[in-house]
Protein backbone atom coordinates (compact mmCIF):
# COMPACT_ATOMS: atom_id res chain seq x y z
CA UNK A 1 0.00 0.00 0.00
CA UNK A 2 1.43 3.07 -0.95
CA UNK A 3 1.24 6.44 1.50
CA UNK A 4 -2.05 8.05 1.42
CA UNK A 5 -1.55 10.71 4.00
CA UNK A 6 -2.19 13.17 1.73
CA UNK A 7 -3.77 13.44 -1.22
CA UNK A 8 -1.76 12.37 -4.75
CA UNK A 9 -2.01 13.81 -8.11
CA UNK A 10 -2.63 12.33 -11.30
CA UNK A 11 -0.45 12.08 -14.38
CA UNK A 12 0.18 15.14 -15.91
CA UNK A 13 1.55 16.15 -19.23
CA UNK A 14 4.02 18.63 -20.03
CA UNK A 15 4.11 21.80 -22.40
CA UNK A 16 7.75 24.19 -22.49
CA UNK A 17 6.31 27.67 -21.39
CA UNK A 18 7.91 30.23 -19.73
CA UNK A 19 5.08 32.43 -20.01
CA UNK A 20 4.42 34.53 -16.83
CA UNK A 21 0.62 33.99 -15.62
CA UNK A 22 0.12 36.73 -14.44
CA UNK A 23 -3.45 37.50 -14.07
CA UNK A 24 -3.79 33.71 -13.69
CA UNK A 25 -1.53 33.70 -11.00
CA UNK A 26 -3.51 36.51 -8.97
CA UNK A 27 -6.66 34.36 -9.23
CA UNK A 28 -5.21 31.90 -7.23
CA UNK A 29 -3.65 34.03 -4.74
CA UNK A 30 -6.82 36.17 -4.23
CA UNK A 31 -8.36 32.30 -3.67
CA UNK A 32 -6.37 31.31 -0.90
CA UNK A 33 -6.17 35.00 0.39
CA UNK A 34 -9.59 34.77 1.05
CA UNK A 35 -10.37 31.07 2.17
CA UNK A 36 -7.35 31.79 5.01
CA UNK A 37 -7.83 35.50 5.62
CA UNK A 38 -5.08 37.01 5.13
CA UNK A 39 -4.15 40.54 3.33
CA UNK A 40 -1.94 39.11 1.29
CA UNK A 41 -0.78 35.91 -0.77
CA UNK A 42 1.99 35.17 -3.02
CA UNK A 43 1.78 32.09 -5.12
CA UNK A 44 5.80 29.86 -5.05
CA UNK A 45 6.56 26.50 -7.08
CA UNK A 46 6.72 24.41 -3.57
CA UNK A 47 6.39 24.88 0.15
CA UNK A 48 9.99 24.78 0.45
CA UNK A 49 10.72 27.04 -2.08
CA UNK A 50 8.48 29.52 0.39
CA UNK A 51 10.54 28.40 3.02
CA UNK A 52 13.77 29.32 1.53
CA UNK A 53 12.51 33.00 0.00
CA UNK A 54 11.63 33.70 2.86
CA UNK A 55 14.86 33.39 4.38
CA UNK A 56 16.77 35.26 1.74
CA UNK A 57 14.56 38.11 2.62
CA UNK A 58 15.74 37.71 6.10
CA UNK A 59 19.24 37.89 4.83
CA UNK A 60 19.74 34.51 6.41
CA UNK A 61 23.43 32.96 5.60
CA UNK A 62 25.36 30.21 7.65
CA UNK A 63 25.88 31.83 11.05
CA UNK A 64 21.89 31.86 11.26
CA UNK A 65 20.19 28.89 12.65
CA UNK A 66 16.91 27.62 11.84
CA UNK A 67 14.84 25.44 14.54
CA UNK A 68 12.79 22.70 13.20
CA UNK A 69 10.77 19.23 14.59
CA UNK A 70 12.22 16.31 15.06
CA UNK A 71 10.72 13.42 12.72
CA UNK A 72 10.60 16.36 10.19
CA UNK A 73 10.91 15.91 6.19
CA UNK A 74 14.33 15.69 4.44
CA UNK A 75 12.45 18.58 2.30
CA UNK A 76 13.43 20.73 4.91
CA UNK A 77 16.73 19.91 5.54
CA UNK A 78 17.79 19.96 1.98
CA UNK A 79 16.06 23.84 1.60
CA UNK A 80 17.13 24.84 4.89
CA UNK A 81 20.33 23.79 4.60
CA UNK A 82 21.08 25.50 1.21
CA UNK A 83 21.48 29.18 2.99
CA UNK A 84 21.62 28.32 6.17
CA UNK A 85 22.31 25.87 9.60
CA UNK A 86 19.51 23.62 11.08
CA UNK A 87 18.63 22.57 14.86
CA UNK A 88 16.03 20.95 16.82
CA UNK A 89 13.42 22.06 18.90
CA UNK A 90 15.61 24.52 19.69
CA UNK A 91 14.14 28.30 21.17
CA UNK A 92 17.88 29.86 20.89
CA UNK A 93 17.38 29.71 17.04
CA UNK A 94 16.84 32.71 14.65
CA UNK A 95 14.39 31.41 13.08
CA UNK A 96 12.14 28.68 14.55
CA UNK A 97 9.47 26.69 12.20
CA UNK A 98 6.28 25.88 14.05
CA UNK A 99 4.65 22.39 12.41
CA UNK A 100 1.15 22.56 12.49
CA UNK A 101 1.18 18.72 11.84
CA UNK A 102 -1.84 16.99 9.90
CA UNK A 103 -3.92 20.35 10.76
CA UNK A 104 -2.88 20.19 14.27
CA UNK A 105 -2.20 23.78 15.76
CA UNK A 106 0.90 23.81 17.73
CA UNK A 107 2.19 26.31 20.70
CA UNK A 108 5.24 27.66 21.31
CA UNK A 109 5.73 26.86 25.17
CA UNK A 110 8.49 28.68 26.04
CA UNK A 111 9.86 32.54 26.60
CA UNK A 112 11.41 33.33 23.21
CA UNK A 113 13.32 36.51 22.26
CA UNK A 114 10.57 38.69 20.45
CA UNK A 115 13.00 39.52 17.69
CA UNK A 116 13.17 35.68 16.91
CA UNK A 117 11.31 34.76 13.69
CA UNK A 118 8.55 32.65 13.26
CA UNK A 119 7.63 30.78 10.18
CA UNK A 120 3.76 28.77 10.53
CA UNK A 121 4.01 25.52 9.22
CA UNK A 122 0.46 24.57 7.73
CA UNK A 123 1.53 22.56 4.71
CA UNK A 124 -1.53 20.54 5.21
CA UNK A 125 -3.76 22.88 6.74
CA UNK A 126 -7.64 23.43 5.91
CA UNK A 127 -9.11 26.14 7.67
CA UNK A 128 -12.21 24.92 10.51
CA UNK A 129 -14.80 26.84 11.53
CA UNK A 130 -12.58 29.28 14.10
CA UNK A 131 -9.45 29.40 11.86
CA UNK A 132 -6.88 31.94 12.49
CA UNK A 133 -3.77 32.22 11.22
CA UNK A 134 -0.50 33.10 12.82
CA UNK A 135 -1.35 31.48 16.30
CA UNK A 136 2.28 31.90 17.25
CA UNK A 137 2.75 35.53 15.84
CA UNK A 138 4.96 33.84 12.98
CA UNK A 139 5.19 36.96 10.31
CA UNK A 140 4.57 33.77 7.20
CA UNK A 141 1.94 31.18 6.97
CA UNK A 142 2.97 28.56 4.59
CA UNK A 143 0.38 25.78 2.63
CA UNK A 144 1.23 23.05 0.28
CA UNK A 145 -0.84 22.94 -2.73
CA UNK A 146 -0.21 18.70 -3.32
CA UNK A 147 -1.89 18.18 0.02
CA UNK A 148 -4.74 19.81 0.37
CA UNK A 149 -5.63 19.91 -3.12
CA UNK A 150 -4.00 16.92 -4.78
CA UNK A 151 -2.02 19.23 -7.34
CA UNK A 152 1.70 18.27 -8.77
CA UNK A 153 3.45 21.03 -6.96
CA UNK A 154 2.47 24.57 -6.01
CA UNK A 155 2.99 26.67 -2.40
CA UNK A 156 1.30 29.50 -1.15
CA UNK A 157 2.59 32.11 1.17
CA UNK A 158 -0.06 33.70 3.12
CA UNK A 159 1.29 36.90 5.28
CA UNK A 160 -0.02 40.06 6.07
CA UNK A 161 3.07 41.84 6.13
CA UNK A 162 2.93 44.25 2.56
CA UNK A 163 6.96 44.62 2.99
CA UNK A 164 7.52 40.96 2.37
CA UNK A 165 4.98 40.64 0.06
CA UNK A 166 6.53 42.86 -2.39
CA UNK A 167 9.72 41.48 -2.21
CA UNK A 168 8.53 38.33 -2.85
CA UNK A 169 6.19 39.03 -6.33
CA UNK A 170 9.46 40.53 -7.26
CA UNK A 171 10.93 36.91 -7.57
CA UNK A 172 7.75 35.43 -9.09
CA UNK A 173 9.45 36.05 -12.39
CA UNK A 174 13.34 35.38 -11.97
CA UNK A 175 14.92 32.20 -11.99
CA UNK A 176 12.46 31.23 -15.18
CA UNK A 177 14.67 28.46 -16.81
CA UNK A 178 15.37 27.01 -13.37
CA UNK A 179 11.27 27.18 -13.01
CA UNK A 180 10.85 25.46 -16.07
CA UNK A 181 12.83 22.74 -15.62
CA UNK A 182 11.70 22.09 -11.72
CA UNK A 183 8.20 21.95 -13.37
CA UNK A 184 9.20 19.59 -16.11
CA UNK A 185 11.22 17.15 -13.40
CA UNK A 186 7.72 17.38 -10.78
CA UNK A 187 5.45 16.31 -14.12
CA UNK A 188 7.58 13.93 -14.80
CA UNK A 189 7.28 11.91 -11.37
CA UNK A 190 3.62 11.93 -11.96
CA UNK A 191 4.58 9.46 -14.78
CA UNK A 192 7.03 7.67 -13.00
CA UNK A 193 9.93 8.78 -15.41
CA UNK A 194 12.31 10.75 -13.73
CA UNK A 195 15.63 8.84 -12.32
CA UNK A 196 16.53 8.90 -8.84
CA UNK A 197 19.30 10.53 -9.68
CA UNK A 198 17.76 13.66 -11.40
CA UNK A 199 15.48 14.44 -8.26
CA UNK A 200 14.23 17.91 -8.85
CA UNK A 201 14.14 18.93 -4.99
CA UNK A 202 18.17 19.58 -4.76
CA UNK A 203 17.33 22.83 -6.74
CA UNK A 204 14.31 23.43 -5.23
CA UNK A 205 15.89 25.72 -2.58
CA UNK A 206 16.83 28.58 -5.55
CA UNK A 207 13.48 27.97 -7.63
CA UNK A 208 10.62 31.08 -7.13
CA UNK A 209 9.23 30.48 -11.05
CA UNK A 210 5.84 28.93 -11.18
CA UNK A 211 5.66 28.17 -15.25
CA UNK A 212 2.07 28.03 -17.42
CA UNK A 213 2.08 24.05 -16.85
CA UNK A 214 1.63 24.53 -12.83
CA UNK A 215 -0.71 27.20 -12.95
CA UNK A 216 -3.09 25.41 -15.19
CA UNK A 217 -2.85 21.96 -13.02
CA UNK A 218 -3.74 24.27 -10.05
CA UNK A 219 -6.73 26.09 -11.85
CA UNK A 220 -7.59 22.68 -12.75
CA UNK A 221 -7.63 21.48 -9.13
CA UNK A 222 -8.91 24.47 -7.57
CA UNK A 223 -12.42 23.17 -6.98
CA UNK A 224 -10.81 20.15 -4.78
CA UNK A 225 -10.51 22.53 -1.40
CA UNK A 226 -13.78 23.14 -0.83
CA UNK A 227 -14.72 19.60 -1.65
CA UNK A 228 -12.11 18.51 0.68
CA UNK A 229 -13.18 20.46 3.94
CA UNK A 230 -16.56 18.99 2.71
CA UNK A 231 -15.27 15.46 2.78
CA UNK A 232 -12.82 16.13 5.88
CA UNK A 233 -15.92 17.54 8.17
CA UNK A 234 -18.24 14.81 7.11
CA UNK A 235 -15.82 11.55 8.14
CA UNK A 236 -15.01 13.43 11.65
CA UNK A 237 -18.57 13.96 12.46
CA UNK A 238 -18.77 9.79 11.55
CA UNK A 239 -15.89 9.08 13.83
CA UNK A 240 -17.21 10.91 16.50
CA UNK A 241 -19.69 8.12 16.77
CA UNK A 242 -17.00 5.61 17.00
CA UNK A 243 -13.97 6.24 18.66
CA UNK A 244 -13.62 9.14 21.90
CA UNK A 245 -11.94 11.86 19.76
CA UNK A 246 -11.66 15.43 20.39
CA UNK A 247 -11.81 17.81 17.17
CA UNK A 248 -10.38 20.70 16.94
CA UNK A 249 -12.47 23.08 15.71
CA UNK A 250 -9.48 25.50 14.53
CA UNK A 251 -7.82 23.29 11.91
CA UNK A 252 -8.71 20.56 9.45
CA UNK A 253 -5.94 18.11 8.48
CA UNK A 254 -5.60 15.17 6.24
CA UNK A 255 -5.35 12.38 8.54
CA UNK A 256 -6.89 11.70 12.29
CA UNK A 257 -4.36 10.72 14.83
CA UNK A 258 -5.66 7.25 16.69
CA UNK A 259 -3.60 5.79 19.65
CA UNK A 260 -0.43 3.15 18.21
CA UNK A 261 -1.91 -0.78 18.34
CA UNK A 262 1.04 -3.57 18.15
CA UNK A 263 -0.47 -5.64 15.42
CA UNK A 264 -0.85 -2.91 12.97
CA UNK A 265 0.69 -4.05 9.39
CA UNK A 266 0.54 -1.14 7.17
CA UNK A 267 3.52 0.88 8.41
CA UNK A 268 2.75 3.68 5.93
CA UNK A 269 -0.28 4.14 8.50
CA UNK A 270 2.18 4.36 11.26
CA UNK A 271 3.90 7.52 11.97
CA UNK A 272 5.32 9.34 15.36
CA UNK A 273 2.98 12.37 16.53
CA UNK A 274 4.03 14.82 19.13
CA UNK A 275 0.56 14.24 21.08
CA UNK A 276 1.59 17.45 23.70
CA UNK A 277 1.48 19.91 20.51
CA UNK A 278 4.64 22.23 21.75
CA UNK A 279 7.11 23.11 19.71
CA UNK A 280 9.37 22.62 22.65
CA UNK A 281 10.19 19.85 24.73
CA UNK A 282 9.05 17.55 22.37
CA UNK A 283 7.42 14.03 23.20
CA UNK A 284 6.52 12.31 19.99
CA UNK A 285 4.91 8.36 19.94
CA UNK A 286 3.85 6.07 17.80
CA UNK A 287 0.59 6.52 15.86
CA UNK A 288 -1.90 5.33 13.58
CA UNK A 289 -3.02 7.76 10.68
CA UNK A 290 -6.69 7.14 9.06
CA UNK A 291 -6.72 9.49 6.24
CA UNK A 292 -9.81 11.64 5.74
CA UNK A 293 -9.21 13.54 3.12
CA UNK A 294 -10.88 13.55 -0.69
CA UNK A 295 -8.63 11.17 -2.81
CA UNK A 296 -9.79 8.14 -0.30
CA UNK A 297 -12.83 6.60 -1.16
CA UNK A 298 -15.42 6.02 1.00
CA UNK A 299 -15.21 1.78 0.58
CA UNK A 300 -11.43 2.68 1.67
CA UNK A 301 -12.27 4.86 4.81
CA UNK A 302 -14.68 2.47 6.09
CA UNK A 303 -12.34 -0.82 5.18
CA UNK A 304 -9.29 1.09 7.24
CA UNK A 305 -11.95 1.63 10.16
CA UNK A 306 -12.95 -1.91 10.28
CA UNK A 307 -9.23 -3.40 10.09
CA UNK A 308 -7.99 -1.08 12.87
CA UNK A 309 -11.48 -1.17 14.86
CA UNK A 310 -10.13 -5.27 14.98
CA UNK A 311 -6.77 -5.12 15.81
Amino acid sequence: MTDIQWPFCGKVNFNTSDKFEKSKIEIIENFFCKRYGAKYGILMPSSRSSITLYMRFLKFNRKHLVSISKWSSHCLFTCIGAFSNISIADPKADLIIVNHKWGNEYQINKKINKKKKIIEDSVDTLPGKNFKLFPNKGEIEIISLPKIIGTVAGGIILTNSKKFFKYAKLYQKRNVKLGVSQSKKKIMLTKKKLDNFDNWYFNEAWNTFVDKNLVINILDNIDNFDENIKVIIKRIKFLQNIFNIKIDKKRLGPVIVLPYKEKIKNKNLIKYFNFKKKVFNEKYSKCFILPLHFKVSDKKFLELIKIYKKL
